[in-house]
């Protein structure tokens, strides 16, 4: 009898908003206990971390997956999305090239790849570079509603400037 293929999870949320619902977080998860029962691999754990971006490379989910994939001879790690497993384009090849260094192939559901794969490996980069120049132009349009308020002296989320007090929606001078 063939040995089942054993598999890791991860799931990731960014926001505390996300964490807090739990709807994507179980979402994921259900997704990759379907898969896994579809094509009889054995699920051993999923790994989360819950409101987290993923732009931040160091993350307690992440790590103890990493920690633990060579006690358990895991033989795949998969993710329900590329962009719950990192935002980085450089981080994302750097943690596909320790899961070959250790013969662990990595899938991705919702892109429908396989890092074994030739076409999977040629969608792993350019599908990490479209999350990262996502993740870089909603930065950029943060920073552009953030600067567009300052100046009408609107409150926006952050520091109120100093001098400055909120009333309503507006920023209005402290005269005291």
């Amino acid at each position: 009898m063939e040995e089942k293929m054993k598999v890791y999870g991860y799931v990731r949320v960014s926001s505390e908003q996300q964490k807090l619902k739990e709807n994507s977080i179980n979402n994921q998860k259900l997704h990759i206990e379907d898969y896994c029962q579809r094509y009889d691999y054995d699920l051993i754990e999923v790994f989360s971390d819950e409101g987290i971006s993923g732009k931040i490379k160091n993350r307690v989910g992440l790590s103890d997956l990493f920690e633990n994939l060579k006690k358990n001879n895991i033989d795949c790690l998969i993710v329900y999305s590329l962009s719950r497993f990192s935002r980085k384009l450089k981080d994302v090849l750097e943690f596909i090239e320790r899961l070959e260094k250790n013969k662990i192939k990595f899938i991705s559901l919702k892109e429908n790849f396989d890092s074994s794969q030739i076409v999977g490996k040629m969608m792993l980069g350019i599908l990490g570079s479209i999350n990262e120049f996502e993740v870089n132009l909603l930065g950029d349009r943060i920073r552009d509603v953030k600067q567009y308020k300052k100046s009408k002296n609107q409150v926006y989320n952050g520091k109120i400037l100093f001098g400055m007090y909120k009333r309503g929606k507006k920023l209005v001078k402290n005269i005291n």
